[in-house]
């Protein structure tokens, strides 16, 4: 964060030494020195405990800690570094911008292999800048970029190519949980008619439509091959996948929709019990209301695809994309 440069950890000490000299000439400068890397210090030692609920939180918690992008914490650290002094409202505009810019390249698949020199350049731009404007800097300067390693992705990029892409067995699921359970958290914030409640930390990814769909779920005449394999790529889309516990997911398993499908079922405990009617019996979140009200008969390719524009739309609320001003500019 200091040096706005690469820093191999064999070489740590070293160029600490070549840093710090110059800035210890006198025992003045030494203890501001080192005053300003204990106050440093203390905050980097706290980004464990930042509570979820807060910009800060939810940046360490799903960018450095879920994403695993932990080139991002020189960033981090910058912003929340008592030494620069950013104001709140500024460190929540750039800490929530850089969090949706890793968000939607991560559920897009895009590299990252440039991040190294990203964050030095982002490092490099904050320091030139003032403190009072920096979230709105680092919403500017990430709405600027167009390289593949960089740009951050617009609403149009996710409506456009999200719906088709496989996300469930290519994006960890851990991390698909942190997509989910934030389109859920956001569902339930718009109606204050909804509880106010925190999302169990253990659900599990659940397939609406089943990866075994061919047991119950494939009516006479049976799908060709090409519908069939068109129909193994839906299933893993984001408008197919949603969250419930351990034990339900257990239960749901490839069983059909309907209780009436399930009637002849007998196997994986519950006879003749559909899979909507476990979803209603068990599940509270808004999340999988929405399916069951919205299809009590049948759940289907076309569901699956309305879903996925419904679910990205939520995901783009959540997220905000870039300034398209910003980006505009040559």
């Amino acid at each position: 964060m200091r040096r706005q440069d690469e820093v191999k950890i064999e070489h740590s000490f070293r160029i600490f030494t070549d840093y710090a000299k110059p800035l210890m000439t006198s025992v003045a400068d030494a203890e501001r020195l080192l005053r300003d890397l204990r106050r440093d210090a203390d905050t980097y030692r706290e980004f464990s405990q930042l509570d979820v609920s807060t910009p800060e939180g939810r940046f360490y918690s799903r960018v450095i800690e879920r994403l695993e992008l932990a080139v991002t914490t020189p960033v981090f650290l910058w912003l929340l570094s008592t030494n620069h002094g950013i104001p709140a409202e500024q460190r929540k505009i750039g800490l929530e911008a850089f969090e949706s810019w890793a968000i939607r390249r991560m559920i897009l698949r895009l590299p990252t292999k440039d991040m190294n020199k990203f964050a030095i350049a982002i490092l490099k731009m904050l320091d030139f800048g003032s403190p009072g404007t920096a979230g709105h800097q680092l919403v500017s300067y990430l709405s600027e970029q167009s390289a593949e390693t960089r740009v951050w992705p617009l609403d149009f990029d996710m409506h456009n190519q999200l719906p088709s892409k496989r996300v469930y067995g290519n994006i960890r699921q851990d991390r698909l949980r942190v997509i989910l359970g934030a389109v859920e958290q956001h569902l339930r914030g718009k109606s204050s008619k909804y509880e106010a409640v925190d999302l169990p930390s253990k659900l599990e990814i659940e397939h609406v439509m089943p990866r075994g769909w061919r047991n119950y779920w494939d009516a006479e005449p049976k799908l060709g091959q090409e519908a069939a394999a068109d129909r193994d790529a839906l299933v893993n889309t984001i408008g197919n996948l949603t969250l419930v516990t351990k034990s339900l997911n257990g239960s749901l398993s490839n069983r059909p929709w309907t209780d009436e499908e399930a009637s002849q079922l007998r196997e994986g405990g519950l006879p003749g019990t559909g899979k909507r009617t476990l979803l209603d019996q068990f599940s509270l979140l808004v999340l999988n209301k929405e399916i069951l009200v919205n299809h009590p008969v049948r759940w289907t390719e076309e569901n699956i695809r309305d879903r996925s524009a419904e679910i990205i739309a939520n995901i783009c609320d959540v997220w905000p994309g870039p300034d398209l001003v910003a980006q505009s500019r040559p």
